[in-house]
């Protein structure tokens, strides 16, 4: 039986109880599963369905990804594996066309026949030191995971490449230029245990002894690759002819300051800053969870975690340019004030004290600008996403930036969104890469995108959809006009009680 995207709308109305469930699946900003924000597998499960397949919305290759709560895969612990209670796994775009046409035409019988093996296995954290020179104790962490999916050009072999070169470049550093220790990590377990069992567990409990010295773990993740996209929901993919999108990730402005200058020196737009402390790939759990200031610039093409995360999706000139970007954000490092970086930063899960600072952390309005900016004029080339193409009322609509092209380092805040609903007025969205909202009446809707980059220069883009009303619409309708009703009759109570 076929969902869409699996939102609570397409669920509507239809009795998926022992039977397989289709769902169609696109990367959100290239990282995130749409099945993770509509809550396909989590209402397939609840609904009784026995089996879930999802299909590649844009790629023409399966996906790779975990199935279940990261808790279920941490519990395993390399024993028994605690499978998804609904057996799940993933097809190609023209497989799942294939299989949408089939379930068009009428009920269609599929057999699943799911192989898996499980055998003990030994994994090592591969750990390097370059010793300071003692005028601190601080420790600079720079590393990233090594296991991928599939061959993992992109993530993360070509970053394992970067880090060999970055530390061969400090090493021919004397150790008395050196104002700090720095430590070079190549971590197991990303891919397995999202970061929460395996390697960077094992490096955060083995490395107690850093705690209140960590002036920064720079994650060294998706270094470079070109860009494709898929603008404007056509399902086709097209290249841009240029780097793929870039976000940087931090726990400080100080940090995201260094991180600026690095990308200007180095990049080619565009890019963009994501909040403070949004804890994506190797800082996700353990990492971040140490309390250690944190950095990271990474990009991840369209094809990541499939078969055709190759290569070839990667040029030596680009993991060349990051592997620059990283060294000049490790020497700003270096050259950082004692204390400081570990004072100002922000990271939620702190454990040490903050001590005194003659500064005080940045603020976004003091970030440097591009001496040499992308754009001339106002952003360009504008286009998002949205899912599912056609909502039904009273479910959810989520958009997200597909790509634009600014003059600098695109901060959330500076993109704003409109859904032109009863919704948005009440509770407008807030500024981010990703949005949504819900609709109450079907008809023809517009939702705009509007960017503004660091001059104060804004473009939008606007994009129409279509809302249908869907399976008991009108159960809805009548549950809030009876809502509604009441809260009237109580406002009407209370004005009465308060008159006399």
């Amino acid at each position: 039986m076929y969902v869409g995207y699996g939102t609570s709308g397409e669920f509507r109305g239809l009795d998926v109880k022992g039977k397989a469930v289709l769902v169609d699946m696109k990367r959100i900003l290239h990282f995130i599963p749409s099945f993770n924000l509509t809550k396909a597998l989590e209402t397939a499960k609840e609904k009784g369905a026995k089996a879930v397949i999802v299909a590649e919305a844009i790629v023409d290759a399966p996906t790779g990804d975990p199935v279940g709560k990261v808790g279920d895969i941490k519990e395993q612990k390399g024993t028994e594996p605690r499978l998804y209670p609904v057996p799940a796994f993933s097809i190609s775009k023209s497989d799942g066309q294939i299989l949408k046409k089939r379930v068009d035409a009428g009920p269609t019988k599929v057999r699943m026949n799911l192989k898996y093996s499980l055998s003990p296995g030994a994994a090592r954290n591969l750990v390097g030191e370059l010793p300071g020179n003692g005028k601190t104790n601080e420790v600079i962490i720079i590393g990233g995971h090594y296991d991928s999916w599939f061959d993992g050009a992109i993530d993360n072999l070509g970053s394992q490449a970067s880090l060999l070169a970055i530390a061969k470049y400090f090493s021919r550093i004397p150790q008395a230029q050196r104002d700090r220790t720095l430590l070079f990590v190549s971590l197991f377990g990303h891919e397995y245990g999202v970061n929460t069992e395996m390697g960077h567990a094992a490096f955060v409990e083995k490395r107690s002894d850093l705690q209140g010295r960590v002036t920064c773990f720079l994650n060294i993740d998706g270094s470079g690759s070109w860009g494709w996209e898929e603008k404007d929901d056509t399902g086709e993919i097209q290249p841009t002819n240029a780097d793929d999108k870039g976000g940087v990730f931090t726990t400080s402005w100080a940090l995201s300051a260094i991180a600026h200058r690095g990308v200007y020196k180095y990049a080619k737009g565009p890019w963009g800053q994501y909040p403070l402390n949004s804890f994506v790939a190797d800082l996700y759990g353990p990492i971040s969870g140490a309390g250690w200031p944190c950095l990271l610039l990474i990009s991840k093409h369209i094809y990541y975690h499939s078969p055709l995360d190759t290569l070839d999706r990667i040029s030596p000139d680009q993991v060349y340019r990051r592997t620059l970007m990283n060294i000049s954000v490790i020497n700003e490092l270096l050259e950082s004030p004692a204390g400081y970086l570990i004072n100002v930063d922000t990271n939620p899960n702190r454990r040490s004290q903050r001590g005194e600072s003659t500064k005080a952390d940045l603020t976004p309005d003091k970030l440097p600008q591009n001496p040499n900016p992308w754009t001339k004029g106002a952003p360009t080339d504008l286009s998002f996403n949205i899912v599912p193409a056609k909502p039904h009322v009273f479910s959810p609509v989520i958009a997200w930036v597909s790509y634009f092209k600014a003059d600098a380092v695109e901060t959330a805040e500076n993109i704003r969104w409109g859904f032109g609903n009863l919704l948005g007025l009440v509770k407008p969205p807030k500024p981010h890469l990703v949005s949504g909202s819900m609709y109450f009446l079907p008809g023809t809707k517009k939702i705009s995108m509007t960017v503004k980059d660091s001059k104060g220069r804004s473009s939008s883009i606007t994009r129409e959809i279509t809302v249908t009303a869907g399976p008991y619409a009108v159960v809805y309708w009548i549950a809030y006009a009876l809502v509604g009703l009441i809260c009237l009759w109580v406002l009407r109570v209370i004005w009465r009680r308060v008159q006399r």
